[in-house]
């Protein structure tokens, strides 16, 4: 049996989420990883496929709780490095009545954002992650890292996509990690040209590119040629594009709105799973990955096992 592995690349931070006005819920969460963790929960039962996740932590206890954490869940941790001068980054969540919230970070010491500056991270080693069909890394992936960890990273992909490596990039864009808006959208464009799967958000490209309006979106999107690329529109609807051809898929609403943190990562993990391991249509990828995001929003937090248990 053929193994089908998902190499997922970023950040893990601990996360505390309230619970009232003077407790918080402490679990792990960062964007690529949550959409590792939803992959994983997707294609347990299937053998022959894989989610693997690669990042750097530190020495710290809490950076080898959460490498346990990913053992006994079947996530393959055997590309993290662990950095004995750093430790694990943090975030608190804050939510809104709507389900919009706000986060506070603290990454100054985190491992994470030396990545792919020296040979101690796998993926600069291409024999050991060729055996990855897959690779899906985020915006935030790339923001915290720095300008050599970018470039490195790139020069990578270029040959791991080479070898027949599908490549993943979720934008997932924040402004404030990078230096300035110049530098960001350099490196976006970089990275969508080498891409074979682009998920980008109509919020996220009009911020990035100082567009203006839905049509400037998918315009833009549109000169990325050869690429796989589903546009999210918040909970109305998403664009599926690829060859100058565009599939409009609408999506029901979401009346239960509790914690939008991992709207976007559980939809790209449904959409990667139906696509990649179901092999099904993107419009039918696209609804997947909506009902699945439904349900994760009804939650407070990023992991929610409940809703595997329904």
């Amino acid at each position: 049996m053929k193994q089908n592995n998902f190499l997922f690349v970023g950040e893990v931070m601990l996360e505390f989420t309230p619970l009232n006005d003077n407790s918080f819920k402490q679990s792990f969460a960062g964007d690529s990883y949550n959409s590792c963790w939803y992959f994983n929960k997707l294609s347990k039962t299937d053998a022959s496929v894989r989610a693997q996740y690669l990042t750097h932590l530190g020495a710290d206890s809490y950076s080898d709780v959460l490498i346990q954490e990913m053992n006994e869940q079947g996530i393959d941790a055997s590309y993290i490095v662990q950095t004995h001068n750093k430790n694990i980054g943090l975030y608190i969540i804050k939510n809104h009545s709507n389900g919009e919230r706000e986060f506070d970070y603290w990454r100054e010491n985190s491992a994470a954002t030396t990545m792919f500056e020296s040979n101690e991270s796998a993926i600069l080693d291409v024999d050991a992650v060729n055996q990855a069909d897959h690779i899906i890394f985020s915006g935030i992936s790339i923001a915290v890292l720095s300008e050599r960890g970018r470039e490195n990273l790139f020069e990578a992909l270029i040959k791991l996509k080479d070898l027949g490596i599908n490549i993943i990039f979720d934008t997932n864009f924040r402004q404030k990690l990078w230096p300035d808006i110049e530098n960001a959208q350099k490196w976006y464009d970089r990275f969508y040209n080498i891409s074979n799967v682009i998920l980008p958000s109509v919020e996220d490209e009009m911020t990035l590119f100082n567009l203006s309006n839905s049509k400037q979106v998918l315009e833009h999107l549109g000169s990325y040629h050869k690429k796989e690329i589903v546009l999210k529109n918040g909970p109305r609807s998403a664009v599926f594009m690829k060859d100058g051809n565009m599939i409009d898929v609408a999506t029901s609403a979401i009346e239960n709105v509790v914690d939008t943190t991992s709207a976007g990562d559980s939809f790209n993990a449904q959409y990667i799973y139906s696509r990649f391991v179901e092999r099904v249509a993107p419009e039918i990828a696209i609804k997947n990955a909506h009902i699945l995001a439904g349900k994760v929003i009804g939650y407070k937090g990023a992991l929610i096992s409940e809703i595997f248990e329904e």
